[in-house]
């Protein structure tokens, strides 16, 4: 099973490009604003999220925090990205799992640093099925 990866960034050629790229190695939900966000979150299910830091109406930042924030998606690592240098005290009161710097000089590292992340947050099952006991025969 893939993971899957919502990747959040207003820069429309940065998400073509990886919108193209992503589903080699994810299930990609790409979206140009954060808007709705916890909505897709609850159908999407991703195993982690990759958010641009400034966004035209958005601050990822903000948007980040008010997510981990929330105990039905704090465990789903939410890493922030950004053409403008960050140091990890500056991301620390958000919440955000890590900081990776734009231009992404090479998309294999950047898939690879996401798997990372993914791979070593917790897992959580969201069974949608009923439990058997729950099940009427009649």
């Amino acid at each position: 099973m893939q993971q899957r990866l919502i990747f959040i960034d207003d820069d429309k050629t940065l998400v073509e490009i990886l919108q193209y790229y992503f589903p080699r190695h994810f299930e990609c939900l790409c979206l140009s604003s954060p808007k709705d966000l916890e909505r897709h979150v609850s159908v999407f299910s991703p195993h982690i999220i990759l958010m641009d830091i400034y966004m035209v109406q958005y601050a990822g930042r903000i948007v980040c925090k008010e997510l981990k924030d929330n105990v039905r998606f704090q465990h789903i690592p939410v890493v922030l990205t950004s053409a403008a240098s960050f140091t990890e005290e500056q991301i620390t009161p958000y919440k955000a799992s890590g900081f990776i710097a734009k231009p992404y000089a090479h998309l294999d590292a950047l898939s690879a640093q996401m798997r990372t992340y993914a791979h070593d947050a917790p897992v959580i099952v969201h069974n949608r099925r009923k439990p058997v006991a729950d099940i009427s025969l009649n």
